[in-house]
């Protein structure tokens, strides 16, 4: 059951005295990972260099702006971020530790979307969401101080699914030139049901990862699916579908060895490596899906330094 888990995680399980995971209904799943998210937040330590405000952007979309202190009246990249939690669950504070070290490391404005979640708004309403997010940032850049020729999507698990939806709705309007990049860790990008055809073969990570792995399981992100109402063939939801790619900009990914997501970040960078597109993914051994928001890991301090040097991969 241990086999191939780094044994700093394994140290970890020891620790709680068991496996962390998910039951019950998909409200009850939801409600699971908000509690459990939402407190380890709590536990990283404060960033006190970076200052927020929050906006309403309509009736549906929330955001918070994290800017660092000294930014003073400098154009900075602009990072539009979007919570993990399979659609279903995630807040503005989920995240929130994860925006201030990319916010004042990178350095950039980190601008956070809260969108509308299914099973109550399934898709594309969230992807809708995530767009006018990205719309009101760009719109707005003298606002927030951004600079609009380096912004860029970023986010993880189903937030990265929608960070590369951005891209694609962005590239099929005719406004490639808006977003510069994307960051997208342990990210959704094809149904499980509809891997394109010529990578099925190395689709084997719901098979080796799909039962007994921590935080995550095959049928968690199965019953996600679901609720989200996603169409197997929709294009517009699975980014490995989108007939747009070839006109992406550079793309960072990262994927977990002991995550049944693993291969969905595989066969995206093989689809982004075919149309062209320069893409780089840095891959963690022996860890489970999202472990980056357990703060007594050390590798979760890595994987957020590897974006900010993700972040300078995407801008050149």
């Amino acid at each position: 059951m241990d086999e191939g888990y780094d044994p700093e995680y394994l140290a970890v399980e020891k620790a709680l005295g068991f496996r962390p995971g998910l039951s019950g209904t998909t409200e009850e799943k939801a409600a699971q990972y908000n509690q459990i998210v939402n407190g380890l937040a709590a536990q990283w330590p404060k960033e006190e260099s970076v200052e927020t405000r929050e906006e309403t952007i309509d009736q549906n979309v929330k955001a918070r702006i994290y800017t660092p202190k000294d930014a003073g009246d400098s154009r900075l990249p602009v990072a539009v971020f979007y919570h993990g939690g399979g659609w279903i669950s995630g807040t503005l504070d989920s995240e929130d530790p994860h925006c201030r070290i990319v916010a004042r490391d990178t350095p950039c404005v980190v601008v956070s979307i809260e969108y509308r979640l299914a099973p109550y708004h399934p898709m594309p309403a969230p992807i809708d969401d995530c767009v006018i997010g990205f719309e009101w940032a760009f719109e707005f850049a003298d606002k927030i101080h951004g600079d609009r020729d380096k912004y860029f999507t970023w986010g993880g698990s189903a937030g990265g699914q929608l960070a590369l939806a951005v891209v694609n709705r962005l590239v099929a309007s005719g406004r490639r030139s808006q977003v510069q990049g994307c960051i997208a860790v342990n990210p959704i990008t094809c149904h499980p049901d509809n891997c394109p055809g010529q990578y099925k073969n190395i689709y084997t990570s719901y098979k080796e990862n799909g039962v007994g792995v921590p935080i995550v399981n095959a049928s968690d992100v199965r019953d996600a699916l679901a609720a989200a109402a996603s169409k197997p063939d929709d294009t517009g939801t699975f980014p490995a579908l989108s007939p747009h790619l070839r006109d992406f900009p550079p793309v960072w990914i990262a994927t977990c060895g002991k995550d049944c997501l693993r291969d969905d970040g595989v066969v995206m960078v093989k689809l982004l490596e075919d149309a062209g597109v320069k893409v780089k993914r840095v891959h963690y051994d022996g860890f489970p899906h999202y472990f980056h928001v357990l703060p007594m890991i050390n590798k979760s301090q890595v994987l957020l330094q590897d974006i900010v040097d993700g972040v300078r991969f995407v801008l050149g």
